[in-house]
């Protein structure tokens, strides 16, 4: 029979099969005597074997190069997200100052649009409303202008909606970049995987009778459901930091 060793056999996101490998491999390290009882194959032996395949899976997951290309980038789609806002917000001022003279509220001119997707981090949509907005700034241009729009305002809005779309492109190839090498080693996580479900099925089998509280540390269920709250977290976590880092920056010049 002929398989096809580009399959993926794991039922989870590629970047949570490390985190998952990791958590098992606490687990079997904590019940390590139990393990040995079971069965010579755990052997320290084993063990360190399994803790290096973790290691090669984790960088080709997250490549040094390409997870550093990915933050320095962010930080600058975050950066001219912020600043983009900012701007926005003048515009918004501008409109609410005009007293019905632009014919459009705040929230049709796509200022509210741009407010929500800037608050999820969505580059894409923040994008499509950029490109709205400044459409309708060209649109109302005089009428803005009368209440002190002032052309670079309206020329820095443009650059950074351009600068934007190409941050967000090199995300992208970024990512298709790091699918790729993943891809291209699926054996090498494949056998990570089998070594978790081995491990698993073995720690149940110890463990299912005399001590049921430690099932769940053997669960893929489990596993994955507490790996997603970790990276959910480690995710928020560095939104937060690019926001930190960006704030100061942020102000345009009236």
């Amino acid at each position: 029979m002929i398989t096809n060793t580009n399959s993926r056999s794991y039922n989870c996101k590629d970047e949570e099969l490390p985190f998952i490998a990791s958590f098992v491999l606490a687990n079997l390290k904590r019940d390590r005597q139990a393990f040995k009882n079971f069965s010579p194959r755990y052997s320290d032996e084993y063990v360190a074997a399994f803790e290096q395949e973790i290691k090669g899976i984790s960088e080709l997951v997250n490549p040094r190069t390409n997870t550093n290309d990915i933050k320095r980038i962010t930080g600058w789609l975050y950066g001219n997200l912020d600043s983009a806002f900012d701007i926005a917000r003048y515009v918004e001022g501008y409109i609410s100052m005009s007293h019905g003279e632009i014919p459009v509220s705040a929230r049709d001119f796509g200022i509210a649009n741009l407010r929500k997707c800037i608050k999820a981090r969505d580059a894409e949509g923040a994008i499509s409303s950029l490109r709205f907005i400044n459409a309708n700034i060209v649109k109302y241009k005089t009428e803005l202008q009368a209440q002190g729009l002032k052309d670079e305002t309206i020329k820095t809005l443009a650059f950074l909606t351009d600068e934007i779309a190409v941050c967000n492109n090199e995300q992208y190839k970024n990512a298709l970049s790091r699918k790729d090498i993943v891809y291209s080693n699926k054996d090498k996580m494949n056998t990570v995987n089998a070594k978790i479900k081995e491990i698993c099925k073995t720690g149940k089998l110890i463990f299912r009778r005399y001590n049921p509280e430690k099932l769940k540390g053997y669960t893929f269920t489990s596993l994955l459901k507490d790996v997603r709250v970790v990276y959910k977290n480690t995710k928020q976590n560095e939104i937060t930091e690019n926001n930190t880092e960006n704030t100061e920056n942020n102000a345009p010049q009236q």
